[in-house]
């Protein structure tokens, strides 16, 4: 096992500890993984990390922020690997012209343009090339509500089955971040290859759906003068939707002919204001909208899902994750983390059973790594 080095935000090393009780850690593909490690308490490198808020532990290529500690018949640390920085990072709601004057955005333009926004030039944080084959096919994507950095980028790589990292450099105390793909490897698991066992398959379809509905509260934003415009609004705004108005003067605007008492009112995705009575205003709480699946089905095998999220955006991811829910599970044996695969990598894995053979290409979403006094293993997690 390699020894666990501890460093402050500054790459100062702190300590190094050999007295190791047990180590767990699991690192995830676009996700935040943790670390929980059990020292013996008269070990020297206690006293050397004291008190010290501010820790980084180092294990080869594995690091972790100390995020809590426990001290009873022994010291327990508790942590998160170093992209968990970006929960710290707060984003004010957004929409894709805040990013871009064109139509829309590419996944790195946008985690750029989050990246730059949530750290100053000052931090000593750089954004490093991405490693992949991105798509440049624009798409628009924005936020209604303020959201952590964190949850921002991750949902963004998601639209191209991408990660992101954040390592730790002691010889510079700078932090580096990166956008990336796994890549495809030519490794087949399955116990007849014997690297994998106690394979299973399941099958689950209770939650497919290609259509979704989703419901935006509708909110007075209080009067309108069509005649100047104030407040000044704009036709075509996703921001629009769920949002309304009272008129407060005859007039003419957005090619709406509007009168004192009526109100203007967005109930559509695409931001384009109408003009309604207040008979229709009165007991209107939400706004309900359907989308669909780029591949929806019709007929009997549309199926429709009510969804929680409350804006477009939120809602199409959302009704990405309602699929057919198709599982190869398994144990694999004889593959090492870092040198055969990696997060991300795609692999097939295959499960034989009752004369049927079941294929599957999976993804590494996350590695479970621990190290006891004379045990240590690992375990890939795999996702679709």
């Amino acid at each position: 096992m390699e020894d666990l080095r501890f460093y402050n935000f500054e790459g100062q090393l702190l300590a190094i500890a050999h007295d190791v009780v047990t180590v767990n850690w699991r690192i995830c593909y676009n996700d935040i993984g943790t670390f929980e490690g059990h020292f013996n308490l008269h070990s020297p490198f206690v006293s050397d990390i004291g008190t010290e808020p501010w820790l980084i532990v180092v294990q080869g290529e594995l690091q972790a922020i100390i995020t809590g500690r426990q001290m009873g018949d022994e010291l327990v640390l508790y942590g998160k690997t170093p992209n968990w920085l970006l929960c710290k990072r707060g984003l004010p709601p957004f929409v894709t012209g805040d990013v871009t004057e064109e139509s829309g955005v590419t996944v790195p333009q946008l985690c750029r343009w989050v990246f730059h926004n949530v750290f100053d030039e000052s931090d000593p944080v750089v954004y490093e090339t991405e490693e992949g084959d991105f798509s440049q096919a624009p798409f628009a994507f924005w936020r209604n509500t303020a959201h952590q950095a964190f949850e921002v980028i991750r949902d963004c790589a998601e639209r191209e089955n991408a990660g992101h990292r954040i390592w730790f450099e002691p010889k510079t105390g700078m932090w580096h971040f990166q956008l990336y793909q796994g890549k495809e490897l030519p490794i087949v698991l399955s116990e007849d290859h014997r690297n994998a066992y106690e394979t299973e398959y399941t099958e689950d379809i209770s939650e497919l759906a290609d259509t979704g509905w989703y419901g935006k509260e509708v909110a007075s934003r209080g009067n309108y003068n069509p005649v100047s415009n104030q407040p000044p609004l704009q036709q075509g705004l996703p921001e629009n939707f769920g949002k309304y108005y009272q008129v407060t003067q005859d007039g003419t605007r957005f090619d709406l002919e509007m009168n004192t008492g009526q109100y203007l009112l967005c109930d559509s995705p695409d931001g384009m204001w109408r003009i309604v009575e207040g008979e229709e205003i009165q007991g209107m709480d939400y706004i309900w909208a359907r989308i669909e699946k780029d591949s929806a089905s019709r007929g009997i095998y549309r199926w429709e899902s009510i969804l929680s999220a409350q804006t477009e955006s939120e809602a199409e991811t959302e009704l990405r994750e309602k699929k057919r829910e198709q599982e190869i599970t398994l144990l694999t044996r004889n593959l090492e983390y870092g040198k055969e695969y990696g997060l991300g990598d795609m692999m097939r894995v295959q499960k034989t059973a009752g004369g049927v053979r079941f294929t599957q290409k999976k993804q590494v979403k996350a590695v479970a790594i621990w190290y006891e006094q004379g045990n240590s293993g690992q375990q890939p997690e795999f996702t679709e």
